[in-house]
C-alpha cells in the first residue's frame, strides 16, 4: 500500500495551512469559530457534516469553507418549491 504525499502551502496573511486552494484549520480552531464542542465536531466529522483531511502525521485539518456551506441530502425539498 502506498501513502500519497499530501503538499501544503500556508496562508501569507494568517499562516493557516492551504490544500487545493482552500484553508485547513484545527479541530480547535473549529471549535472556536463555532461555539461547539469537540465531540460534536467529531460527530459531525463522522456525519459528513463538514469535510476535513488526515494530514501526512495523522493530524485531522478541517477545510475551513465547509463551515459556512449546507450539506446536501438527497430526497430533500428544494428550496424554490413553495406549499399550496
Amino acid at each position: 500500500m502506498s501513502r500519497h504525499r499530501v503538499t501544503l502551502e500556508r496562508c501569507v496573511i494568517c499562516g493557516a495551512f492551504i490544500r487545493h486552494g482552500r484553508v485547513l484549520i484545527t479541530v480547535k480552531t473549529t471549535m472556536e469559530k463555532t461555539r461547539a464542542s469537540r465531540s460534536t465536531v467529531q460527530r459531525w466529522i463522522r456525519e459528513h457534516k463538514i469535510e476535513c483531511v488526515r494530514l501526512p502525521r495523522g493530524r485531522l485539518r478541517i477545510y475551513l469553507d465547509s463551515l459556512f456551506n449546507q450539506p446536501t441530502s438527497a430526497g430533500a425539498p428544494e428550496a424554490s418549491r413553495r406549499s399550496a
